[in-house]
């Protein structure tokens, strides 16, 4: 199962800045045990960058607000 969703709040293992999980690809990487990709966006000096980083190289900061809809009874 994936841990990582579209809007998650992320930052490198090693440290850096928060970022935001903007994709999510299983075919990115070449490698023969295919980590799954992690493209992250953040901000740095007012310039956003956009980064892809293999899935065990990333801790979750904060999970994304799921907004669920109640549906109309019929």
């Amino acid at each position: 199962m994936n841990q990582f969703n579209v809007g998650d709040i992320v930052r490198v293992k090693c440290g850096g800045p928060d970022m935001t999980v903007v994709c999510v690809d299983v075919d990115y990487f070449s490698q023969d045990d295919k980590p799954l990709a992690v493209f992250c966006v953040y901000e740095k000096d007012h310039f956003l960058f956009e980064q892809a980083y293999p899935e065990y190289a990333l801790d979750i900061v904060r999970y994304e607000r799921r907004r669920y809809t109640r549906e109309d009874p019929v």
